[in-house]
């Protein structure tokens, strides 16, 4: 049943995951398609950009949610089972799986967002005091270049670190899971790595040449 269950937590928390809701709050207030304006990203920054005050708000908010909700629906499904840490099997599984669905959304053709939000939702309810250093290399490197590719890289690549340094429960193959998020998200941001290595990558507010 452990593995049966495991199973149906990913696809679980994949179709959650799956659920752009800055493409869906588009549709919702009858605004253009998020994914043919701006950077073409389904994600909160592009969502802040080019979608509207309300669009970004409801993407923010279901972003968030459907990452929270992914982990606690896991640690419910889990909870029943006898095998050791099958909850943190669980829980780590759906993280990786929702944040997945995020990035290749089945329901809107596999194109969705950097998986940003939804990775840093998820890891306030693993490890809330890993996601508050994240959070704070995030507001410097972005308080001081104004870019937010490059402060979620930054933070990314800090994840593993910092979940071994809070690591209590000593469900070390965590440091496996978020190491492998780590990766994707760094992965999704490419374009965005080469355009800071070129000196070409915008800035979260910036003036629209006339």
């Amino acid at each position: 049943m452990f593995y049966l269950k495991l199973a149906g937590v990913v696809v679980l928390a994949y179709l959650l995951g799956s659920l752009s809701f800055s493409i869906i709050a588009s549709d919702v207030l009858g605004e253009e398609d998020i994914r043919k304006k701006g950077s073409g990203n389904a994600g909160l920054t592009n969502a802040i950009r080019t979608g509207g005050r309300w669009v970004a708000v409801m993407t923010f908010i279901g972003d968030s949610l459907k990452g929270v909700g992914a982990i606690y629906a896991a640690k419910w499904i889990m909870s029943a089972e006898a095998t050791p840490n099958a909850v943190q099997w669980g829980m780590y599984a759906a993280a990786v799986a929702v944040i997945f669905g995020h990035i290749y959304p089945v329901f809107f053709r596999f194109h969705g967002g950097k998986g940003v939000l939804t990775a840093a939702a998820c890891l306030g309810v693993l490890d809330w005091r890993a996601l508050l250093v994240l959070l704070g290399v995030f507001l410097i490197v972005f308080i001081i270049s104004g870019i937010v590719s490059l402060s979620s890289i930054m933070a990314a690549v800090l994840i593993p670190g910092a979940m071994i340094i809070f690591n209590s429960n000593g469900f070390y193959y965590s440091v496996i899971f978020m190491t492998f998020i780590a990766v994707t998200i760094i992965v999704g941001h490419k374009k965005n790595i080469d355009r800071i290595i070129c000196g070409t990558e915008k800035k979260l507010f910036y003036k629209k040449e006339k």
